[in-house]
């Protein structure tokens, strides 16, 4: 039972494909995207961590699961990282970040990094798509 809950708290935050929102060619670095489970920073391969670190200017990597808690708001809070989890997922040795960060607004961003190397290969900014009707915002994408 309390494993249960343990990954439903970290499960992944994404509605619908997690490539539908790249540019394509960034897309085409992928086959298949394979969803990591749980959805945790602490289960990142080295690489990861450290090239998502190295893309958000921090020594060590400090960014907040699913469903933990962060400081979303422009003022830095003690204890609170600054960045959220939201998608991580891969192919191969390469693996996709989805993500937000707080600030005056919150930003939704994505990354493309290679484990190995632990290199960012792509980043960009994610917003939604105009509104397609009443309370409805269009499709998510991402650019450079």
């Amino acid at each position: 039972m309390t494993l249960a809950i343990l990954l439903a708290a970290t499960a992944c935050v994404w509605d619908g494909s997690p490539l539908e929102p790249l540019p394509r060619r960034v897309r085409e670095m992928f086959g298949m995207v394979r969803e990591a489970k749980p959805c945790s920073a602490g289960e990142l391969p080295e690489g990861v961590r450290r090239g998502l670190a190295s893309h958000l200017h921090q020594q060590e990597l400090e960014i907040a699961d699913p469903g933990q808690p962060w400081a979303s708001g422009c003022i830095p809070m003690k204890d609170r990282p600054r960045h959220q989890l939201l998608f991580v997922g891969s192919s191969g040795d390469t693996w996709l970040v989805y993500y937000r960060s707080g600030g005056i607004g919150v930003t939704r961003s994505a990354v493309v990094i290679r484990a190995g190397e632990g290199r960012v290969e792509w980043h960009g900014r994610c917003a939604p798509g105009k509104p397609k009707g009443r309370g409805t915002m269009g499709p998510w994408s991402c650019v450079e």
